[in-house]
């Protein structure tokens, strides 16, 4: 058996889209795959298209999942006029439902799919594990409440893998590679867009499928 680690990218992540041959995971091996999702991409295909990758004789070490969160505005006025925050821990913009603490229980379908000792999902995405409860203006009269922390727990439970996740906004460069390219026998300069995650930033979590959750040091 082997033990491969998995990187998806919903390439919504910068609007001109992302190339797939470019480089956006954040560990480097020999023994990884990477998927490309988006608004079109069915979470049900997704998985389906992912154990069929995988096959009989692999199981998943790792599932990085590249993508934005979703969030909330907050303003600073009744009237809604000045430019207000976002406070995330409202899901993931991940294939065409997205992911929310409503269908979470999804993640089951990759129940079994994952190598026992090192199984993790890392979820990149802004503000993936907030849980907060906030005034959409200072009045309070209308309040907002993120899920982020159970959706992440959920995730874990339904997947049998450790979720990893951060409560801050995620800084992801877009850079530019240029490389050569031989177009009917003669080398052409080519220049694509590639997406650098890099580091984590905030406090980042770790939430076991028995519900415990630990701060996680990367």
């Amino acid at each position: 058996m082997a033990v491969v680690n998995v990187s998806v990218l919903d390439d919504r992540t910068d609007q001109s889209r992302i190339n797939k041959r470019c480089e956006w995971i954040r560990n480097s091996g020999t023994s990884e795959f990477r998927i490309v999702v988006n608004e079109s991409t069915l979470l049900d295909k997704f998985f389906t298209d992912l154990k069929k990758r995988l096959g009989d004789d692999n199981k998943i070490g790792t599932l990085t999942i590249l993508c934005h969160g979703f969030g909330r505005y907050q303003y600073p006025d009744e009237e809604r006029k000045k430019s207000p925050k976002i406070r995330g821990g409202f899901g993931l913009e991940f294939c065409k439902e997205g992911v929310t603490l409503a269908n979470a229980h999804l993640f089951t379908e990759l129940k079994g799919a994952f190598e026992p000792e090192k199984a993790a999902i890392m979820i990149v995405g802004c503000g993936a594990a907030v849980e907060e409860t906030f005034n959409v203006v200072p009045s309070g009269k209308e309040k907002a409440s993120s899920f982020g922390r159970k959706m992440c727990i959920a995730i874990a439970k339904a997947s049998g893998a450790l979720v990893v996740a951060s409560t801050s906004f995620q800084d992801i460069d877009v850079n530019e590679v240029t490389y050569l390219k031989r177009e009917r026998g003669v080398p052409v300069e080519k220049t694509e867009k590639c997406l650098d995650p890099g580091r984590w930033e905030g406090k980042v979590w770790a939430f076991a499928p028995n519900g415990t959750v630990k701060p996680f040091f990367p």
